[in-house]
């Protein structure tokens, strides 16, 4: 069987098109379900979520050439959308947290910049 994936940016995370998605009817369909990673809209309650994960939780994927250390963990976030069916299986969020070596600044004047995706997959984060 042929294995389908979508992967989005934040233009993506619209309520009808990840229903859409996760429907248990692409199951039936000659592709199979659809596994799909899109980027989170960060909203302020998302985003405080994101920023509580204690340091430890944090898991280095890698080390850019500028120092800029990437990090993923898992979000304990359940959003309560109003487009959440009862029946439906909720997502799994991930974060992702980049960090500027030791003096140095992102553009904004930041130390860090916290992203998330959200997920129908039970892949490991990285």
């Amino acid at each position: 069987m042929t294995q389908r994936y979508f992967r989005g940016d934040s233009a993506c995370h619209e309520a009808g098109w990840i229903n859409w998605l996760k429907h248990p009817d692409r199951a039936d369909e000659v592709g199979g379900a659809i596994g799909f990673a899109i980027s989170a809209v960060m909203s302020s309650a998302l985003a405080a979520t994101v920023a509580q994960i204690p340091n430890q939780a944090w898991q280095t994927l890698a080390t850019e050439a500028d120092g800029t250390v990437r990090q993923w963990a898992a979000v304990a976030f359940v959003p309560g959308e109003a487009s959440e069916k009862k029946a439906s299986q909720p997502l799994r969020s991930v974060g992702l947290r980049l960090l500027k070596a030791q003096g140095s600044l992102f553009a904004d004047g930041s130390d860090r910049h916290h992203h998330a995706i959200i997920t129908n997959l039970d892949w490991p984060g990285e």
